[in-house]
């Protein structure tokens, strides 16, 4: 019973040394770009479920190991870093802004005399003082989300991404209702961590394909699949909405996750099953169209 309590107690630090050791042969036995990045995705969403350290020295893992592995150079993982401050969401910092003061229009023409001409005065107090701007600052989810998008181009320009993409090739095989929630499932979990845009930009031509493969109405698997592409609610990472809401302080991660993963749920069910019911009827999904034979015709010429 003791040993179990001290196992607890330095359940962190284990997390902290154990994972990257125990994941080491992904990298290792799989010398890529692909397996680095996958690693190093692996070992800051553990940091980060977990809370094993800091969120802001989880979202640095990728600045030191990407250039280690050789996924991103130095050059190009420093402005995710250097630049945080213009990614930082607008909420957080609310409170650091000044209250609304109103002054009447007569004030300033009976105070200001355009006639003299003064230096002007450096030697009074802001408004906004730099330590109320530290107290109010939450300079970890700026370092969160900075991280959040160091880790989607690590992910883009190592070609992970596409990787998983094209192993959706493999699923041909499988009924079309099966192919589409697998799809959905699988970008509901990688928009937690590549935005949106990349996201889309990866899995629907790659599901276009398959469409074809399979003989089925494209909108069949790209109109679920792009709304799904929009359910990031489970890591602070996943939008700037989560990230102003951890940043209060009120919810752990494991909160997030938690609430995070119903909503998902939730959500794929409503899909699939509009998809299926009265989705088929307004987009005529039980038909294949005409139009999506004209890549083929197009590739052949």
């Amino acid at each position: 019973m003791g040993l179990l309590k001290g196992l607890l107690g330095a359940r962190n630090l284990l997390l902290v040394i154990f994972v990257p050791l125990l994941l080491l042969p992904l990298p290792v036995l799989h010398p890529s770009s692909e397996a680095a990045c996958a690693y190093v995705l692996i070992v800051t969403a553990v940091y980060w479920v977990s809370e094993a350290v800091p969120l802001g020295a989880a979202a640095l893992v990728p600045a030191f190991l990407y250039p280690f592995f050789g996924v991103l150079r130095s050059s190009e993982v420093r402005p995710f870093v250097a630049q945080l401050p213009a990614q930082v969401p607008p909420g957080p910092v609310k409170g650091a802004q000044a209250p609304p003061i109103r002054i009447h229009p007569a004030l300033p023409l009976s105070t200001c005399d355009p006639g003299q001409n003064r230096e002007p005065s450096l030697g009074t107090e802001p408004i906004i003082t730099w330590k109320d701007f530290q107290k109010t600052m939450p300079w970890e989810i700026v370092i969160l989300v900075g991280g959040g998008y160091a880790l989607a181009s690590g992910s883009k320009s190592s070609g992970l991404s596409t990787w998983i993409g094209h192993q959706m090739l493999s699923l041909s095989g499988l009924p079309p209702w099966a192919v589409t929630l697998l799809a959905c499932i699988l970008v509901s979990i990688v928009t937690e961590f590549v935005s949106n845009p990349a996201t889309i930009t990866i899995f629907l031509p790659i599901l276009c394909s398959l469409s074809e493969t399979l003989h089925i109405n494209p909108l069949y698997t790209l109109i679920p699949v792009t709304m799904c592409i929009s359910f990031a609610v489970m890591l602070p990472v996943g939008n700037p909405p989560n990230a102003i809401v951890f940043s209060y302080g009120h919810c752990q991660i494991k909160d997030m996750v938690k609430a995070g993963l119903g909503v998902n749920v939730i959500g794929l069910v409503i899909v699939m099953v509009a998809i299926n019911t009265w989705g088929v009827s307004l987009f005529h999904l039980d038909t294949y169209p005409a139009w999506a034979k004209v890549s083929n015709i197009t590739d052949q010429a």
